[in-house]
Parts: structure tokens; sequence; C-alpha cells
């Protein structure tokens, strides 16, 4: 395995650390409302990407029912309170294509 080590001038570590807290941009926070949270989580990440690079949506602790999502162009962090604090759930379960699918195969049989 081959590891690759970057070496630093003197003060040239503190400038890479001064770039990248830079990237860091803001905090949006999201909290479970209740039965569908999808609304909720796409607006934070509609908000962070809005906010530009380095913004970070944080999901507080609490159950998250949501619904398909897709995240476009987002250059940011997406994190939870920790595992075990953060769930996230679908709206619908079983899945619909599954109650789908078994209507199908009952049909057939």
């Amino acid at each position: 395995m081959l590891v690759r080590r970057r070496r630093f001038r003197s003060g040239q570590l503190a400038d890479e650390q001064a770039k990248a807290s830079k990237l860091t941009g803001p905090v949006i926070k999201v909290d479970p409302p209740g039965l569908d949270d999808t609304e909720n989580l796409v607006q934070a990440f509609a908000d962070a990407k809005a906010a530009g690079l380095g913004a970070t949506v944080q999901l507080n602790e609490g159950t998250y029912y949501i619904d398909f999502i897709l995240v476009k162009e987002f250059s940011g962090t997406f994190n939870g309170a920790g595992m075990g604090k953060t769930i996230i759930k679908p709206v619908a379960w079983p899945p619909l294509l599954w109650i789908y699918y078994m209507q199908i195969t009952n049909l057939n049989s």
C-alpha cells in the first residue's frame, strides 16, 4: 500500500487549515416535526445550496420520516446527531412498490 505524506514548510500548515476553515459555511438545523419530514429536509438542502460552499445540513436527534429526495449540486456536509440518535425511516412502510409487487403476484396465483 502506498502512503503519500505531504510536507509543509513553516507556516504552510496554518495556511492550509485557514483555507479549509473558509469552506465552512452556515449550519442549517432540521428538527423532526412529525409524520413526513421530506419538505423540511428538501428546504434545508435548498437553504444550504443557497448559502454556498461548505454549508452543513444538521439533523437533530429524533426520527425522520422521509420520501424520495434527490439533491443535486450540494457542496457541503450532511450530519446527524449520532448513531441511534438520528434515525431516518421511509414515510410509507412497506414501500408502495413492494405493495404493488405483492398485488401483482397475488393476482397471478
